[in-house]
């Protein structure tokens, strides 16, 4: 059943500013970004007229090296021992954060790219390891394993 409904806009009035959400760039190799050439970039688009702008780099729950390749980066946020304990490590996803607020621009977090050790092995999307990323392991969109304890 459809419903006719009518709506009027008043275009000469202002209410305020409209916030550009649409300012926003975005990469893969999110070890670029504290890199000096990544941070003279970042700071270019800090100094544009509309700055800031959000940055969202992809892969920085992989783990890895944590150095930059192309179309690769990690930052070994999480993994584990060779006990099976976590190892949680923020150094270099601190180093992205604070390359982008140097630059007069603000973070877009992205929350994807599951670390390979906290993956459920049967429902990876992407194949893990070397095989498709030399520096970054990730299981992709997968859900995450679970353990005597329960889900992680």
């Amino acid at each position: 059943m459809s419903k006719t409904r009518h709506i009027e806009v008043d275009a000469g009035t202002v209410v305020g500013a409209m916030d550009h959400a649409w300012r926003f760039i975005g990469y893969d190799e999110c070890n670029y970004t504290y890199m000096p050439e990544g941070k003279e970039l970042l700071g270019k688009f800090g100094a544009l007229g509309d700055a800031p702008y959000y940055v969202r780099t992809h892969f920085t729950f992989c783990n890895g090296s944590c150095v930059g390749s192309p179309k690769f980066g990690s930052t070994n946020v999480y993994h584990e021992d060779a006990q099976g304990n976590a190892v949680y490590g923020f150094t270099y996803y601190d180093l992205i954060l604070d390359a982008i607020l140097e630059s007069g621009n603000l973070p877009f977090v992205e929350l994807g790219f599951m670390p390979e050790d906290l993956a459920d092995p049967g429902t990876r999307t992407f194949p893990p390891g070397p095989a498709w990323a030399p520096t970054a392991r990730s299981a992709g969109a997968t859900r995450p394993r679970t353990m005597a304890a329960g889900p992680i």
